[in-house]
């Protein structure tokens, strides 16, 4: 019980601090924990989105028991078609769900316009393209959109049932945990021109899954695994006929499943502006992108004050370098700032009018360069509207 262990570790407590005057300061920090542990429990324990991190203690109103509770209400209800309380016949998954489930659900409007989109290129795409050689009746693509609309709103009701937060520390972290264990590992024992894949795989003998060894065989077990959970997710009267089903099923596995395993494995998807300015295989594709897009002045601003600053910033200058360093400002300043410039970017005017004030200074410009900030924020302008907009539509890119 949750209060008697509450009590015996007060119990506890009191006895350690009074047999342990002397370590004040460890006996403090023991007391901290404890109230701030408990102070946490008392305040948290009816929040359904957070994870329980104590093993001991079980939060009250989780999405667990509500879930666990609509099943009880569904089991008391009975089986779907006939009724009966301990129907073994009839699968649940298919029977308990309405057939038109999207319906029921709340989703955003520009989530389902999103989806309603994805949907018609792919059909248009994968299906349209030979099936109006075969036949004009739209009835059999409205069948499979409709199904396929009703799948996702199926997967979506399922996870609103689960404990999202319970699940990624339970089963994600465990296995997290058990991939950076064999990566670190592997690392103290490989050589530096040993490919880590490889030899995990060879040398540590690592369990290699059977989607690892060919496109193929992930293409083979996307098949299985969409022949396997498709009818649990479509409605008992639309899996009678094979044809769409078996439709529904190619469509899903290769052409939506496929296509998605491979962006998220992709390392380039998680490249940042630094990493794409900094490796020369992604930066020539990525200035073809920003060129096609009208926007390849960002990127060389970009490049030519990463260079300035390296240069400027170094220490006993000569007196030739700081003149050809201030030149090259100068001409910095005509390219991207100067209102007649060809690449002109639109920087905020007291940027662009502090960095003219710094180069046309009669002082020691090389100094106002350095202390100054105008350069600094027109850099984190420019990179900012990298990052933010041109980056993620270049990893969306045929460039990538």
């Amino acid at each position: 019980d949750i209060n008697q262990i509450g009590v015996l570790s007060i119990i506890l407590l009191i006895l350690c601090t009074l047999t342990m005057v002397r370590y004040t300061f460890l006996v403090f920090s023991v007391w901290s924990f404890t109230f701030g542990i408990g102070v946490a429990f008392f305040l948290l324990r009816n929040y359904k989105v957070i994870p329980n991190l104590l093993l001991l203690l079980e939060l009250t109103g989780t999405v667990k028991e509500v879930a666990e509770l609509k099943e009880v209400q569904n089991e008391k209800k009975g089986c779907g078609v006939c009724l009966k309380k301990d129907c073994s016949r009839h699968k649940p998954e298919t029977t308990s769900q309405p057939t038109f489930l999207l319906e029921s659900l709340k989703v955003p409007k520009p989530v389902d316009d999103a989806i309603t989109e994805f949907l018609e290129i792919v059909l248009g795409t994968h299906v349209y393209s030979w099936y109006w050689d075969i036949s004009r009746d739209q009835r059999l693509i409205d069948e499979i959109r409709i199904m396929i609309r009703h799948c996702a709103a199926v997967i979506l009701n399922r996870v609103q049932k689960k404990n999202i937060p319970q699940f990624l520390l339970k089963n994600c972290l465990k296995k997290f945990m058990i991939h950076l264990d064999c990566f670190f590992t592997s690392k103290q024992i490989a050589s530096p021109n040993d490919d880590m894949q490889t030899f995990v795989f060879e040398k540590k003998n690592f369990y290699k899954h059977f989607c690892l060894q060919s496109e193929a065989a992930e293409l083979q077990y996307l098949r299985y695994t969409m022949h396997a959970i498709l009818p649990y997710l479509m409605p008992s009267k639309a899996a009678d006929c094979r044809g769409s089903t078996y439709l529904i099923e190619e469509i899903c596995s290769s052409i939506i499943l496929k296509p998605l395993m491979e962006k998220i494995s992709e390392p380039a998807l998680t490249l940042s502006l630094y990493d794409l300015m900094h490796n020369a295989a992604y930066l020539y594709p990525m200035m073809q992108f920003m060129k096609r897009e009208n926007a390849l002045n960002l990127l060389q601003f970009c490049l030519a004050v990463e260079e300035f600053n390296q240069r400027s910033l170094a220490m006993d200058l000569s007196e030739s370098e700081k003149v050809k360093l201030l030149d090259e400002a100068k001409q910095i300043h005509l390219d991207y700032f100067d209102s007649k410039a060809v690449d002109k970017i639109n920087f905020p005017d007291d940027v662009v009018k502090e960095f003219k004030d710094a180069i046309l200074s009669p002082n020691d410009s090389m100094t106002q360069l350095r202390t100054a900030s105008p350069l600094f924020r027109a850099f984190e302008f420019a990179s900012d509207l990298l990052e933010k907009y041109y980056v993620p539509l270049f990893h969306k890119s045929d460039e990538v």
